[in-house]
């Protein structure tokens, strides 16, 4: 059973959460594109990355990639991801990844929607990259990706992940893609949620504090100690005390 204390802490942030269930899911909108389809050429994907640099026209959270491929035989699943870029080219880690089964893979050329299940937070102005890979079939099977020639998109270029490093695969072409980035509008930014939880006989706030407290992309840490009525019966006394913020610009919810 929660202590008075525990309920407390869990109805402060329960009431930002639901203020906040109503606008977290404002629907995409499609923020770059190109999607032209004349002099279409094609390259595979096949044991190998191909992919596409792009330059984020809004600031959210990108929720959802189209692209044109083609799968022929055997090809095995296709895995999409983004990822930030360094001197145009992709660098680290994805920043968000999704795998789609063969069987859902066109087998005519076609739009194909990788909607992401933990989307990727964007910066408007900046320059992302996206890439596919199938893995190698040893010729059984390949996923063809559609770009078009001459280029047609000025915040990006066609790229390879070659023999052993990312490259400009063409640039005189570009993929045929769309990207779509989630915005919540200043209306929709919800309120600071204050988080409380009575101070620890010892130790400090940081390593007492619930991971349960770290909701909405919060990271830990971030605490101080001040007072409140509620402690103690209603004497008062010490708390742990931290502001969560919602920060537009990250998608998530932040110390402040």
């Amino acid at each position: 059973m929660w202590s008075k204390r525990s309920a407390t802490v869990v109805v402060t942030v329960l009431c930002s959460v639901l203020w906040w269930a109503g606008v977290a899911h404002a629907a995409a909108q499609v923020d770059q594109q190109n999607d032209l389809t004349s002099n279409v050429t094609s390259s595979s994907a096949a044991g190998n990355y191909g992919g596409q640099s792009f330059t984020a026209g809004l600031t959210g959270r990108l929720t959802q990639i189209d692209v044109q491929v083609s799968r022929s035989g055997s090809s095995g699943p296709l895995t999409v991801g983004v990822y930030a870029t360094s001197g145009g080219l992709p660098t680290g880690s994805a920043l968000a990844s999704q795998t789609i089964p063969e069987a859902d893979l066109p087998t005519l050329a076609g739009w194909l929607s990788v909607v992401f299940t933990s989307p990727a937070s964007v910066v408007s102005g900046t320059q992302y990259a996206f890439a596919l890979q199938a893995p190698s079939t040893s010729g059984s099977g390949s996923v063809q990706i559609s770009a078009v020639t001459p280029e047609t998109y000025a915040g990006g270029i066609l790229l390879d992940n070659g023999p052993s490093a990312w490259r400009a695969n063409n640039v005189s072409a570009d993929m045929i893609f769309r990207t779509y980035v989630d915005v919540a509008s200043s209306g929709d930014v919800p309120p600071p949620a204050l988080q409380q939880f009575g101070q620890p006989s010892s130790g400090t706030c940081d390593a007492a504090a619930s991971p349960e407290l770290n909701w909405g992309g919060a990271t830990s840490g971030g605490w101080g100690v001040s007072w409140a009525q509620w402690m103690n019966g209603g004497t008062g006394g010490p708390v742990c005390t931290r502001m969560l913020s919602y920060a537009p610009s990250l998608g998530r919810w932040a110390a402040s």
